[in-house]
C-alpha cells in the first residue's frame, strides 16, 4: 500500500495494519485524522487546566464518535475527576460487559464510582475509616497507598463489605493494566495473605 500526502509519495506498507499499528505508522509521518487531532486538543486542554472547554471537546468528540469505547472510557474518566458523576456512569452504561478489551476498564471505572460513594457516606469504626481512606487514596490516584491500606483490611478481616477491599485491589489492577509494576506486585501480595 502507496501513501501519497500532498502530492509526495510516502513509504507505506504490505497487506492489511490492525487500526492500532496503521495510526501509528501515520502519526511517524505527521498524519493525524480529526479524531486524534480532537484527542489533542483535549489533552492540552485538560493539562492547561481549562475543564469547561475539555468539556466541550469531549461532547463534540463523542458525538461524532459514539461508538469508540476508547473514548467513552476517557470521557468517563474525566467526568469523574470533576465529580460528574451521573454523566460518567451514562457513558460507562454504553460500554458491554462482552467486550473483553475495554468492560475490564469500564468496571475498574465503575468500582472508582463506589469509592466515591463510600468516602461521602464513611462509617465511625477504625476499620471503616480504614476502608474510606483507601477510597479515598484511590480517587486522588495514590494507588500504592491504596492498595497497601485495602491489603491491611483484607488481613484484619477478610470478610468486611462482602469481601470488599480484596475486590477493591482487583479493581485496581484492572485500572492499572495487568502489566503495571504497582500491579504486579500487589498482586503477589495478595495471593500470599490470601494462601
Amino acid at each position: 500500500m502507496r501513501i501519497v500526502h500532498q502530492g509526495e509519495v510516502l513509504p507505506g506498507f504490505v497487506g492489511v495494519l490492525p487500526e492500532a499499528e496503521l495510526r501509528q505508522l501515520l502519526a511517524k509521518l505527521g498524519l493525524s485524522s480529526a479524531y486524534e487531532t480532537g484527542l489533542d486538543a483535549i489533552e492540552r486542554a485538560i493539562a492547561g487546566n481549562n475543564p469547561d472547554h475539555a468539556t466541550v471537546l469531549f461532547e463534540s468528540l463523542l458525538m461524532q464518535y459514539p461508538e469508540r469505547p476508547e473514548l467513552t472510557l476517557k470521557a468517563a474518566k474525566f467526568f469523574l475527576t470533576l465529580d460528574q458523576i451521573v454523566r460518567a456512569e451514562s457513558l460507562l452504561a454504553r460500554i458491554q460487559t462482552e467486550d473483553r478489551e475495554y468492560s475490564p476498564q469500564a468496571q475498574a471505572l465503575k468500582q472508582l464510582i463506589r469509592f466515591k460513594h463510600e468516602v461521602q457516606h464513611s462509617g465511625k469504626s477504625e476499620l471503616e475509616q480504614s476502608y474510606t481512606q483507601a477510597c479515598q487514596y484511590a480517587l486522588n490516584q495514590e494507588y500504592e497507598k491504596a492498595l497497601d491500606l485495602f491489603l491491611k483490611i483484607v488481613s484484619q478481616n477478610p470478610q468486611y463489605k462482602d469481601d470488599g477491599a480484596r475486590k477493591a485491589m482487583v479493581a485496581l489492577f484492572k485500572l492499572l493494566g495487568h502489566e503495571h509494576p504497582v500491579t504486579k506486585e500487589y498482586r503477589q501480595r495478595l495471593m500470599l495473605q490470601l494462601y
